[in-house]
């Protein structure tokens, strides 16, 4: 009966990934049918930098808010069980208790015994990790099976919400912002920042009543330099993220140079260059290599010949190749392509 109740919650967990709305109502609507099929006591589901793997965007339920920074350092500190290297999903009881010492620190005082790890990645890139926290016992075999059978449809899923978000070109309402930054200590604590980071704070994900932006990027971009400083992952400190109205920003984390004070994090927060943003626009909507490199050539300037003769093809053969990206990315023609891809007005 059991295994019968989680073939039925695979096929509605399919489903949800073929109607649901955006990122966050795929991931809300998914969420559910797993508590249902599962069971769980908290889960955080990040969307990430498809190229970084630096996570961007969450939807969390953990009693761990309050110590949300203290959660966030021991995730990124942790090499065993990261999303970067999870070829299918697995679970936190399955480790010796001397590994993911530092996460299971983290964990303690809420009391979870076990963590199912997920990551969804494809050849395009890595495009979330979701963990879901378990208090009275440890994650079955047949619960793990669940979330691997459903790992593919919610994998394509997520990229097709992010590829929606680039449909239509970047709205603006208002003023612009400029870049903003954020002081950030070695605990994830802020310590300092400007006017215009709070202002993209505020935009990114707007705050409850009464209460502060939660800083969920800053969070991740800091943690990631903690855990390139650490010798943990090598990926790059930044990561591209979805602001609404077809608008992305790019959040990056350095180390300040060493002062009298104390050494700080600094992270900044600016609209996608783009370039950055054509990156992500290949990868969301699944490009070859070769696609991709013919639709950056022609973010050059170059023409079909000067593209041909770059990359010593034919004509013939790069028409062929951009026919099949109007089709994946549903445009009809160069200047919507690449205004869509770029984030700037056609020409003319």
């Amino acid at each position: 009966m059991v295994r019968r109740d989680l073939r039925r919650a695979e096929q509605a967990i399919v489903r949800a990934c073929e109607t649901a709305g955006d990122a966050t109502a795929l991931r809300v609507a998914v969420i559910d049918l797993l508590r249902r099929a599962v069971g769980f006591d908290g889960h955080v589901w990040v969307l990430t930098d498809p190229e970084t793997t630096v996570g961007c965007a969450p939807y969390a339920e953990v009693p761990a808010l309050a110590d949300l920074s203290s959660v966030v350092r021991a995730r990124y500190l942790t090499p065993e069980l990261r999303w970067t290297t999870l070829p299918t999903p697995a679970r936190l009881s399955d480790l010796s208790p001397d590994q993911a010492i530092v996460w299971r620190a983290a964990l303690a005082p809420y009391d979870v015994r076990d963590v199912a790890c997920i990551s969804y990645a494809d050849r395009h890139g890595t495009w979330a990790f979701l963990d879901l926290w378990r208090v009275g016992g440890v994650f079955t075999d047949a619960e793990m099976e669940l979330l691997t059978r459903t790992r593919g449809a919610v994998t394509e899923a997520v990229r097709r919400r992010q590829a929606a978000t680039m449909s239509d070109l970047p709205t603006v309402s208002g003023e612009q912002s400029g870049p903003g930054v954020l002081l950030v200590d070695d605990d994830l604590r802020i310590v300092g920042d400007t006017d215009t980071a709070v202002d993209w704070l505020a935009r990114l994900l707007p705050p409850s009543a009464g209460q502060p932006p939660v800083p969920a990027v800053v969070l991740n971009v800091a943690a990631q330099l903690l855990a390139r400083e650490a010798g943990v992952d090598g990926n790059p400190a930044h990561a591209r993220v979805h602001l609404g109205g077809g608008r992305w920003i790019t959040a990056r984390a350095d180390r300040l140079r060493p002062g009298r004070g104390q050494l700080l994090i600094a992270v900044s927060l600016e609209e996608t260059t783009p370039l950055d943003r054509l990156d992500v626009y290949t990868r969301v909507f699944g490009l070859t290599g070769r696609e991709t490199e013919i639709v950056r050539l022609l973010a050059t300037g170059l023409d079909t010949h000067a593209v041909a003769d770059r990359l010593s093809l034919s004509p013939h053969t790069v028409q062929d190749h951009l026919k099949s990206v109007f089709e994946r990315t549903g445009t009809r023609s160069r200047p919507v392509l690449l205004s869509r891809g770029l984030g700037v007005s056609p020409p003319g």
